[in-house]
């Protein structure tokens, strides 16, 4: 069984002028508010009419069965104009719905998330960035 977050969005452009930083690594719990920095050095300037994240649950089974979901999305910021060579930090805070599964791996399937950044362009294709994170089950009795 191959891993579900191996794959690549068919048109899409991966993109290593932004980085995703998380507050705590790379794991967090489901009812838990991410929060971190999208990191932007642009080689170029870049017009921006929005950057999003998007938390996705990326399902494998035996048989080659996929199945992508969104879990999560939140705004980062909206219009905005980046100076190429100007290192730009951008807070983000991401609210996990209480009820997203938890990552895990078994002998016939398996769940991958995987957090993607978008930034939108008028009139050109939408740079991206991802990384791969896990996500716990949510917390038991009061945080």
């Amino acid at each position: 069984l191959e891993a579900a977050g191996t794959e690549l969005q068919a048109g899409t452009v991966w993109d290593d002028q932004f980085e995703i930083r998380i507050d705590g690594g790379q794991a967090f719990r489901a009812g838990d508010t991410v929060t971190g920095t999208v990191v932007v050095t642009p080689k170029k300037s870049l017009s921006l009419n929005g950057v999003r994240l998007e938390l996705h649950a990326h399902r494998a089974d035996r048989g080659g069965i996929k199945h992508v979901t969104s879990v999560a999305k939140a705004d980062v910021t909206g219009k905005t104009k980046l100076d190429g060579g100007v290192r730009q930090e951008l807070p983000f805070a991401l609210p996990v719905p209480a009820d997203a599964l938890p990552s895990f791996v078994a002998d016939n399937n398996r769940l991958d998330h995987r957090l993607t950044l978008s930034a939108d362009r008028k009139l050109r294709t939408d740079l991206n960035a991802a990384m791969e994170v896990a996500v716990a089950s949510p917390r038991s009795g009061p945080a």
